[in-house]
């Protein structure tokens, strides 16, 4: 059975992560919104939405043998929201617990959309699955990047940037391992 058009994938995917992403401000609340400016929150939606777009675009077009993308685009959006949070971090005493708190609370809303991914982006070429693994992992952790920079309240620079913006990197490279593992 061929594979649908790849917008098709990048379009679930997308969804996906939007629904996620949504699930998770229902649940936790958008406590964050009253704390930073409203330029920040514009182009910080803006990078992010780029990274998650882009990530899944990348993910779906290495689904074919012939399809072409790059990573070049989703670190940029990504890169952009983390020196986002440099614009609007104060200094002052970073709370090691409260991060790892926010590190695990954003990792679940990854977890669950690394899990939707999984049916998604299940039918790969075999010469991409790593390409692909490595583009959702990112777009998982951006989701739960995104939850989590909305819903916490703390403006620690610090903790913004290991409790918040480490979660794409670790989504990243943990999806590239397991990939590795499990595609030998």
């Amino acid at each position: 059975k061929p594979l649908a058009p790849p917008w098709h994938f990048a379009l679930r995917a997308i969804l996906a992560a939007t629904l996620i992403a949504l699930s998770g401000l229902a649940l936790l609340g958008p406590d964050a919104l009253a704390v930073f400016p409203t330029p920040f929150w514009l182009a910080f939606t803006l990078s992010i939405t780029v990274a998650l777009g882009s990530s899944a675009w990348a993910a779906a077009q290495w689904m074919s043998p012939t399809g072409r993308a790059s990573l070049l685009l989703p670190f940029a959006g990504f890169l952009v929201s983390a020196f986002l949070l440099l614009s609007v971090g104060l200094s002052g005493v970073f709370a090691p617990g409260l991060a790892a708190l926010c590190l695990s609370v954003g990792a679940v809303f990854s977890l669950a959309t690394a899990l939707v991914f999984l049916f998604v982006f299940r039918r790969t070429a075999p010469i991409f699955r790593h390409r692909v693994a490595v583009a959702a992992g990112l777009l998982s952790g951006c989701t739960g990047f995104l939850v989590i920079q909305l819903h916490c309240p703390l403006n620690e620079l610090l903790h913004m940037l290991t409790g918040h913006a480490l979660l794409p990197l670790l989504w990243g490279l943990a999806a590239y391992f397991i990939s590795r593992l499990a595609f030998r």
